[in-house]
């Protein structure tokens, strides 16, 4: 499961997300997307269904396009009518997405992320179990302002960064002219220490296609994302194991105590009421690649422990 990201709009990350899901899905694999920008969803448009999404029972089968499963909120909604959508409403249909679309067999899920890092990003992150995360930006520096706080979302929530693509690096008939400037990408790729994978330019062509629906790749992105995606070093599952009387993380014991009395929500910061020794945990919950939720017997459920916390507290 790949994040595609760029933390602004307009930088063509559904286009590219697009081109990269006909791309795989023409070099024989099997390819799902879910197209998680509730407020402005366009993926619909760019890979028309041949077959809408069906509901049998808690599950939903996604749409399908050229072979590609897709799920769209726009396969629910009018397209010119707006998504306004609160925040719980919205968190909700992307766990829906995440848990209730039911993409069969298939190698590898695209999801294409809407602007910002706020509540949907962090929604996806816990509940997506995010395996990489591919950036998006325009050359010039005001995309790369907000291309850095994706990153930053990413990296603090221990998601890999795949590497970057440069979008609209120059115009396909005249590569020496550089609308959007030029060297953006390659600075961005050196800070954060991950390759620039491809510069793609601006293409009339694609930007046609784009608004009729896209009948096949016009991008060839899928050999370098899949050669930097083996080259990622896979993090081993942190070892957790949950008995009667203790935690253990990493095999090391953990009292339910000690737990409780380190929680990191709210309510258990600001309380002043002292953790009960016989506390007990009654289940825990891996929360996206980076921390544990646990259920506790005093009520508490809402702390999410950071890995890097768990291996710090004291027995």
């Amino acid at each position: 499961m790949v994040a595609v990201a760029a933390g602004k709009g307009g930088v063509g990350k559904s286009t590219l997300t697009a081109q990269l899901a006909l791309d795989l899905t023409e070099s024989g694999h099997r390819v799902g997307v879910i197209d998680a920008d509730l407020y402005g969803p366009s993926l619909k448009r760019m890979l028309p269904e041949d077959r809408m999404p069906k509901k049998q029972g808690n599950l939903i089968f996604p749409a399908l396009c050229r072979g590609i499963k897709i799920i769209s909120l726009a396969h629910f909604n009018n397209e010119a009518s707006a998504a306004s959508i609160r925040a719980p409403i919205a968190n909700r249909f992307i766990e829906q997405f995440l848990t209730q679309v039911d993409f069969g067999d298939v190698d590898i899920i695209l999801v294409d992320f809407p602007p910002g890092t706020g509540d949907i990003q962090l929604t996806l992150c816990q509940k997506g179990r995010l395996d990489a995360a591919l950036l998006i930006t325009t050359p010039q520096e005001i995309s790369l302002l907000d291309v850095r706080r994706a990153a930053s979302l990413f990296i603090k929530l221990n998601i890999p960064l795949l590497g970057i693509i440069e979008n609209m690096s120059y115009l396909i008939d005249a590569p020496h002219i550089t609308p959007f400037g030029s060297g953006g990408g390659e600075r961005l790729a050196q800070e954060l220490a991950i390759p620039l994978i491809a510069k793609v330019p601006l293409d009339p062509k694609i930007s046609s296609q784009a608004d009729l629906g896209f009948t096949e790749a016009q991008l060839s992105l899928a050999a370098p994302i899949l050669a930097h995606l083996q080259d990622l070093k896979k993090d081993e599952e942190p070892h957790i194991e949950l008995k009667e009387d203790a935690f253990y993380f990493q095999k090391r014991e953990l009292s339910f105590a000690s737990l409780q009395r380190s929680c990191p929500c709210a309510a258990c910061q600001t309380s002043e009421k002292k953790v009960d020794a016989a506390v007990q945990v009654s289940s825990v919950q891996r929360v996206g690649r980076y921390g544990l939720r646990f259920r506790f017997s005093s009520g508490c459920s809402s702390g999410i422990y950071p890995f890097e916390q768990l291996r710090s507290l004291d027995a």
